[in-house]
């Protein structure tokens, strides 16, 4: 496609709606090259749509009238895609769709200070109250497409910034409703992604006067046309869509007003600057009639590559679609495979057998034969009875025994009845849907540990699938990482709060995309309820045992687990009104009791040591007071000269007997004192049992006593 009226790169960047700058034929050109474009990767995918048509036929049990072996046989359509659909989608749902927060983010490399973690919380609380809250059509979206994944291959989810809604939205995209080559290898190498939209004149005429889609002259409205000449805008007509009419029962309705103008919303590649490399864009095309709406440039500023002459040498797109594929095509297509396709040959097989064998009863319940040309009945045509009828004849009971002769049929065969049982078997095996898988009971003799790792052991057939859709999320979350860096705030920050009040911020900052520090990803924990509970409890019982664990955060992750409501109601968290000081594990709890039993031998040891250092002090202290009444006596009776010598050596004993007795009044206020430092340490533990300091009852002070009286001191 060769642009006659090339556009400025300036204004390819800061334009809304490039339709406004660019030449006539140039519009045309484009919406002519979308449309032809669209039907040739339309074409390239034409025997996939005969698949897609004939696993829609299936899923849907459209019983079709069959006139072989007779009009109106039996075309019973056994549920085999649906049941095993069913219980994958019982399995992934939960797993991949946690009701808490399903986006994460992964802190990269070391975080000492704990900002990284501190803008990893933030992010992720914000996206997934993006996704939880404020998109509320998120999850249903997810449920559906998890389901759509399962039967067809492949669903696709487009994330945009939506300016009616004013917030960002993932919605699903139905795999026949988004048309990409089918070689293509992914999405992001694609040459053109296609997306089908269907949308009311309404719909249009609000992006127009949004500034959205260009006010243009549309062939389908002309104003001195008449209703007859005017085209109306009809899906186009494919195998998929006359299938699913078929399933419904319905035909097309006549054209209207009110019939929706399919849309071809085209992500392709265009010279429009004409310096010979392409550049991404959103063309929005009329599929009937060619009419250009809208083309936008798909990427920004920052994707854009030059070299030193200032040429551009490369030009990143922005990227909307994510895919979650169900099982890689083994022909290396975009379009995975599913249930439907490959149970397929199986549940037809499954059908035919059944088919048959309910013919077969038919024949040998109903029965026939030949009639010889001597019975003579009454009536013409077909003879056939009801319940408790009598019919008249003109034959003799022996003319009847030897003139009828009954059609030779069989009982519906055993061993087609054993090849179907061997079919739906194999048919279970491939779906997961075994008896212990779908919660029957395996048997009274099977044990409990051999059942849940025979499940354990077929869950891994799906283990790859549940990791492909793991990273089909991530891709999903870090589409909106990268919208919510394309809206920057006026005030720098997002704020958020939900109809009770609870909310929070996320920074701008935080989806700065230089730093790559913080990166959002989906739930990695992809396992069932029962396994969570398990292994929280096991995490548990590790915490209860070693010291180091964070026991609130263990413990709130085995309620939520639980699913429990109002986990901060009756789990507060720690510093906040109603939070309890969480008591010690149970090893420390012993250590600290051993400790405790320890200490108060110690202390026992401290107590019997100074009660008798205590009567160690009263004795000597009525030894002192002994002394000094001798030597009173001596002094009193005979004098000190005659006694000189005597009194000299009661004063050298009184002397030593003090000196002794201030050693042990100091050793006794120093246990005091200790004993006083560990009551104050712990309230109630020596309260009433330690002895205060003086408590000796008649213990003279010695710093007083320099000698007795009368005694001369030499």
């Amino acid at each position: 496609m060769q642009i006659a009226h090339p556009v400025k790169f300036e204004t390819i960047v800061g334009s809304n709606n490039l339709v406004e700058h660019m030449h006539e034929d140039d519009v045309a050109l484009v919406g002519e090259t979308v449309r032809r474009q669209y039907d040739a990767d339309k074409q390239s995918r034409s025997q996939w749509e005969d698949r897609y048509a004939e696993a829609e036929k299936r899923v849907m049990q459209l019983a079709e009238e069959k006139t072989w072996p007779w009009p109106k046989a039996s075309n019973i359509k056994f549920p085999l895609i649906t049941i095993a659909t069913l219980q994958y989608h019982a399995r992934a749902y939960p797993a991949l769709v946690p009701s808490g927060y399903p986006v994460k983010c992964r802190v990269i490399g070391d975080d000492p200070d704990g900002k990284k973690a501190q803008r990893a919380k933030r992010v992720s609380e914000h996206m997934s109250f993006q996704v939880m809250e404020e998109d509320a059509q998120w999850e249903d979206s997810t449920d559906k497409a998890l389901i759509v994944q399962a039967i067809m291959g492949c669903a696709f989810k487009k994330t945009y910034n939506s300016s009616s809604r004013r917030c960002v939205v993932s919605e699903l995209v139905m795999p026949k409703d988004l048309v990409v080559n089918y070689w293509a290898k992914s999405l992001e190498t694609a040459p053109r992604i296609t997306h089908v939209i269907g949308l009311s004149r309404d719909e249009i005429e609000e992006r127009v006067r949004r500034g959205l889609f260009a006010r243009v002259a549309s062939p389908s409205a002309p104003d001195d046309a008449s209703d007859e000449e005017t085209p109306r805008s009809m899906p186009a007509s494919s195998v998929i869509t006359e299938a699913e009419n078929e399933i419904s029962g319905i035909q097309p309705p006549a054209a209207d007003d009110d019939m929706p103008i399919m849309l071809l919303e085209q992500h392709c590649w265009i010279d429009l600057d004409g310096d010979g490399m392409r550049e991404p864009y959103i063309a929005s095309v009329r599929a009937d009639d060619s009419t250009l709406y809208r083309l936008v440039a798909r990427f920004e500023e920052d994707r854009v590559e030059r070299n030193e002459a200032g040429e551009i040498v490369r030009i990143e797109p922005e990227q909307y679609f994510s895919k979650l594929e169900f099982i890689p095509a083994p022909d290396g297509s975009i379009y995975g495979m599913g249930f439907g396709m490959l149970l397929g040959a199986v549940n037809d097989a499954v059908d035919t057998a059944m088919n048959q064998m309910f013919d077969a009863g038919t024949m040998s319940n109903l029965g026939g034969g030949f009639l010889a040309r001597g019975i003579r009945l009454k009536g013409t045509g077909e003879y056939s009875f009801k319940p408790q009828e009598w019919k008249r004849t003109d034959s003799t009971a022996e003319d009847l025994h030897k003139g009828i002769y009954p059609l030779p049929v069989r009982e519906p065969s055993g061993v087609l009845f054993q090849l179907l049982n061997l079919l739906i078997e194999w048919g279970a095996r491939i779906g997961m849907a075994t008896d212990a898988a779908t919660g029957e009971n395996p048997g009274q003799n099977q044990k409990v540990g051999t059942t849940e790792a025979v499940i354990e052991q077929g869950e891994k057939v799906f283990n790859g699938i549940y990791k492909r859709t793991y990273r089909a999320m991530k891709r999903e979350f870090r589409l909106i990482y990268r919208l919510n860096y394309l809206a920057k705030p006026l005030s720098g920050r997002f704020d958020y709060a939900d109809d009770t009040g609870n909310g929070g911020y996320a920074l701008w900052e935080d989806y700065f995309e230089s730093n790559k520090s913080v990166l959002p990803s989906a739930d990695p924990t992809i396992a069932s309820r029962e396994k969570l509970v398990q292994r929280n409890m096991t995490i548990r019982q590790l915490a209860g045992s070693m010291p180091g664990y964070n026991r609130y955060a263990v413990e709130r992750r085995l309620l939520e687990s639980m699913e429990v409501p109002n986990i901060d109601e009756i789990f507060p968290k720690p510093g906040t009104p109603g939070a309890q000081q969480p008591s010690p594990p149970p090893n420390v709890m012993v250590a600290q009791i051993k400790a405790s039993v320890e200490k108060a031998k110690i202390e026992a040891a401290d107590r019997r040591h100074q009660l008798e250092l205590m009567e160690n002090a009263r004795l000597n202290q009525a030894k002192i007071m002994q002394l000094e009444a001798q030597a009173l006596k001596l002094r009193t009776e005979a004098g000190v000269a005659e006694n000189g010598q005597i009194l000299a050596l009661m004063d050298q004993e009184l002397r030593a007997a003090k000196q002794f007795q201030d050693q042990l009044t100091g050793a006794i206020a120093g246990y005091s004192q200790i004993f006083d430092q560990m009551a104050q340490t712990q309230p109630g533990a020596s309260n009433g049992n330690t002895p205060q300091q003086g408590a000796v009852g008649g213990m003279a002070n010695p710093a007083g006593n320099a000698g007795v009286q009368g005694v001369p001191q030499g």
